[in-house]
């Protein structure tokens, strides 16, 4: 992540805050699968939402939100980021790659060293982490990064008008629609669809964006429409029963697309660079793959919420789950850390060497050829609906 010329660190802050949000969120998943409170359930990361009166509750309601915030954020981010790229991105997916498979298996020997009784499919996913999805996020991204190139490639053959029909089309679509009638849209599409947007945005609004005045007031707009929406939903809750809430708790939620954009800009425009910052920001990705470990969220995250419970109590459940992910965020940063510049290391070296060799090249090639005959298939259908 980190280049030879020293980032702007507004977005490398963003994206600390981003992998913050997420902690949280999936903390507070931990939190309602590991114990029942306050008629709250979740179940795999989901929950059904019968309606609280506590003010308290109703707040850890809205965490969930913020992973799907930080996600959006990531997107937004990684697509602002590449829109001018059209290199070959194998090798960039071959190290995460690798280094996805390496940080799972170290968790899967320390939980087998530990004598933990695993079931099959954990098993599994911790052998074949990216093709199981045990990070979905991961799993998305390595696609994205492939098709990267071949996106720009269509984008600049789109004028203004055509690049703008399709982005409000796919949005109004995946984001808008898919909303009200089913939330089940394959998450490289929302990649895709932010790609376009984020795309527009850069090519020909950034004087709109860059006004500071005009984000803030989108922010507070987004975010009054995003606890407004909760409340609502709470009452219907309160008065008629039990919610399946987590039918917006998904990455194409229009109302965190409000938020994450503005949000995305006002840190873009803070001119300062830091180092710390950025090293820190550059582990991103390894805190995400590490904090979220199938093995370490299924067992360890549930263990130290059941020992907070028996040794506190919930009585200050809003500061416990702040303190947990801040503990836990600051933990896999250290270990996140000790990992690049050791394993990570070797990993960069190896990858080096291997994409050096001509065999590889020529392999490599072979490989961009078929991913560029398949895209070049969803290439014409865009082009047709612009």
């Amino acid at each position: 992540m980190e280049t030879q010329k020293e980032r702007d660190s507004g977005i490398e802050l963003l994206k600390i805050v981003a992998v913050f949000f997420i902690v949280i969120c999936h903390v507070t998943h931990t939190l309602f699968s590991g114990e029942n409170f306050n008629n709250l359930q979740f179940n795999d990361g989901y929950y059904s939402f019968a309606g609280t009166t506590s003010i308290t509750v109703f707040i850890l309601t809205i965490f969930p939100y913020l992973g799907r915030l930080g996600n959006l954020i990531f997107m937004i981010s990684s697509s602002y980021f590449l829109s001018n790229s059209e290199k070959n991105n194998l090798k960039k997916f071959f190290k995460l790659g690798l280094n996805t498979i390496i940080i799972s298996y170290i968790f899967f020997a320390t939980f087998l060293i530990a004598n933990v009784d695993l079931t099959k499919k954990e098993i599994i996913k911790s052998l074949f982490p990216i093709t199981t999805r045990s990070n979905w996020f991961i799993s998305t991204y390595l696609l994205f990064i492939l098709i990267v190139p071949f996106l720009n490639k269509l984008i600049k053959k789109l004028n203004q008008k055509q690049l703008l029909r399709v982005s409000y089309i796919l949005f109004i679509f995946y984001f808008v629609i898919s909303l009200i009638i089913s939330n089940h849209v394959n998450n490289i599409i929302v990649f895709i669809i932010v790609y376009f947007i984020v795309n527009y945005f850069k090519k020909y609004m950034e004087n709109f964006w860059n006004n500071k005045k005009r984000c803030i007031k989108l922010l507070v707009l987004g975010i009054a429409g995003l606890i407004i929406f909760q409340f609502l939903t709470n009452f219907i809750a309160l008065k008629f029963g039990s919610l399946q809430n987590d039918h917006w708790l998904i990455n194409n939620n229009p109302i965190l697309f409000i938020i994450a954009i503005p949000l995305f800009y006002l840190f873009k425009q803070m001119s300062f660079k830091s180092h710390f910052i950025n090293t820190v920001s550059s582990l991103s990705l390894y805190v995400y793959l590490t904090h979220e470990n199938v093995l370490f969220k299924t067992y360890t995250r549930v263990y130290i919420w059941h020992y907070i419970y028996e040794k506190i109590g919930y009585m200050h459940i809003f500061i416990e789950t702040l303190l947990y992910s801040l503990a836990l965020f600051i933990a896999f940063t250290v270990i996140s850390y000790i990992y690049k510049i050791t394993i990570g290391k070797i990993v960069n070296i190896i990858i080096e060497k291997i994409f050096n060799n001509d065999k590889i090249k020529n392999i490599c090639s072979k490989i961009e050829n078929k991913i560029k005959i398949t895209f070049n298939k969803i290439e014409s259908k865009i082009l047709y609906l612009s």
